[in-house]
């Protein structure tokens, strides 16, 4: 790796990726010293003692926030409004430190599930399942169904909810069962929550609406809660 580009790596882990010091010496194989000789030289402060001792929880126990995609094509702003609105309707809003996302129509999760895949981020091992099903259905079938429909292992499937008594026209209509979606991501949550109010605020402004440059809207103001900087 030449210079420069080694350089650019330390910044990107550290910054973006939110490495320790030794994380970024150990991926690259140098020296914690010289690690830190090339964050100073680029002014980029070390973190202070609480910031380093939060960040070494949360990677030893794999729980390092995502963030909401800053500069996104066209293509990513659609899927981020589409993203932001599904959850709006079916996800759940209280701020318990967990997005939690159910529905029985397998397009409906594929495409939420391509929100957090692609605009957020998400680590995939830390996606956990619950699926809804009647007495009288195969939950074997429908485990491998939506397994395959999502690209989430067998293994992250929690415990299935078997919903007795329940018959007739709408049972008709969860012939899939319902599939409740899971990742544990408080700051990624209150980013979602913001954008979606944020959104709401602008589609209702009558002034934003004429706006011709409606498309440019930048969302810079949904990640700063997860923003890249050195403390």
């Amino acid at each position: 790796m030449t210079g420069k580009n080694l350089i650019k790596k330390i910044c990107s882990l550290y910054l973006k990726n939110r490495y320790s010091m030794a994380m970024v010496a150990e991926e690259l194989k140098i020296s914690p010293s010289k690690a830190q000789y090339w964050l100073e030289k680029n002014n980029i402060s070390r973190r202070s003692r609480s910031e380093a001792g939060y960040l070494a929880h949360r990677q030893r126990f794999n729980k390092l926030p995502c963030n909401i995609k800053k500069k996104l094509l066209p293509k990513e702003r659609e899927l981020l409004i589409t993203g932001l609105m599904l959850y709006w309707a079916e996800g759940w809003k209280k701020n318990s430190g967990h997005i939690a996302f159910s529905n029985s129509n397998p397009k409906m999760i594929q495409l939420f599930l391509k929100f957090l895949r692609e605009i957020c981020g998400i680590y995939e091992n830390r996606l956990r399942v619950v699926l809804h099903l009647y007495e009288n259905q195969n939950e074997l079938e429908l485990k491998k169904f939506w397994s395959k429909t999502t690209r989430i292992p067998l293994a992250q499937f929690n415990a299935t909810y078997v919903h007795k008594g329940k018959s007739g026209t709408y049972k008709k209509k969860s012939k899939y069962g319902t599939l409740s979606l899971r990742y544990c991501d408080k700051k990624l949550l209150e980013q979602i929550l913001k954008g979606i109010d944020e959104y709401a605020d602008r589609f209702l402004n009558p002034r934003w609406l004429n706006n011709e440059n409606l498309s440019s809207y930048s969302i810079s103001r949904l990640s700063s809660a997860g923003r890249a900087v050195a403390l």
